[in-house]
């Protein structure tokens, strides 16, 4: 019997010892190598509304949409390696699912900056 993974209602307070998805250690790219400054400054610039706001849906391993989630839950998901650069999400509900990769392609952390307006262009390469 499977059982879809609902990160909303797992979301812990802090990160736990482990990624509730397995994600083998040479996927992962840990916070401090990637450029943190560089996302912090328009996390700045962004209302604490804006990123409360619930405008994120991810598919999961068993195919099942998820969502919608905010930014900072986003944000706090992949800092703690729930997500790979292959899961596929979307920045509106009605949106085409792009790859997190292609979504957020340069050194900026994911999460930390909105996608540009071209985000579907690369997503049949996700659907």
């Amino acid at each position: 019997q499977r059982t879809s993974l609902n990160l909303a209602s797992a979301l812990p307070a802090r990160p736990p010892a482990g990624p509730a998805v397995a994600v083998p250690p040479q996927q992962r790219t840990p916070l401090t190598q990637q450029s943190h400054a560089a996302g912090t400054a328009g996390y700045a610039m962004q209302d604490k509304t804006t990123l409360e706001t619930k405008c994120w849906w991810y598919r999961d391993p068993q195919n099942t949409v998820q969502g919608p989630f905010s930014t900072l839950e986003m944000r706090q998901w992949n800092e703690s390696g729930y997500f790979t650069p292959d899961l596929p999400i979307r920045h509106t509900e009605s949106g085409a699912f792009s790859l997190l990769r292609t979504v957020f392609p340069g050194k900026t952390p994911p999460f930390y900056s909105f996608p540009s307006s071209n985000m579907s262009v690369a997503a049949t390469a996700a659907s």
